[in-house]
């Protein structure tokens, strides 16, 4: 398992594959074009980070922590597990999002779905009522495709 002290404050370019990093707390860091492409990130701590053009593709991030966290310009999701993550207050500004497993996540409170691509996504009941309808604060899905293909291009507001 992985120490994240050995994890500078800021890693750009960090290649990270494969790596496990199961019910590590990796909370207030900065990844830039890094790579956590099939890491086990199970239960692990990912709040309060901001991760710019990050290949996740394939991580296992079942139960992970990833509240306050910002996944900006074209973050990698595809095929990764989230299902039982804590997305509460996450920003996925153009992250694909094609294939990823978000059943069960907690999607209360996701901050921007602007630009993601949702294609084939697993999702449950939940996951429509709760960010298409039941957002407290209003949520931008400008430009976003649905799991279904749908594309939502007028809707970003903040209530």
């Amino acid at each position: 398992m992985a120490q994240t002290s050995e994890l500078p404050m800021t890693c750009p370019g960090c290649n990270l594959q494969g790596i496990d990093f199961n019910s590590v707390s990796m909370g207030d860091k900065r990844f830039i074009d890094s790579n956590f492409s099939q890491a086990d990130l199970r239960r692990a701590n990912l709040s309060n980070m901001y991760m710019l053009t990050t290949n996740l593709q394939g991580a296992d991030l079942r139960g992970a922590d990833l509240s306050h966290t910002f996944f900006t310009r074209f973050s990698n999701f595809r095929g990764a597990d989230l299902r039982g993550a804590n997305l509460n207050d996450v920003w996925f500004t153009d992250a694909d999002l094609r294939g990823a497993d978000l059943r069960g996540s907690n999607v209360e409170l996701i901050t921007t779905l602007e630009g993601a691509d949702l294609r084939g996504a697993k999702v449950d009941a939940s996951f429509y009522s709760k960010v298409m309808a039941d957002q407290p604060y209003g949520i931008c899905l400008l430009n976003t495709t649905l799991p279904n293909g749908d594309i939502i291009r007028n809707s970003c507001e903040h209530r």
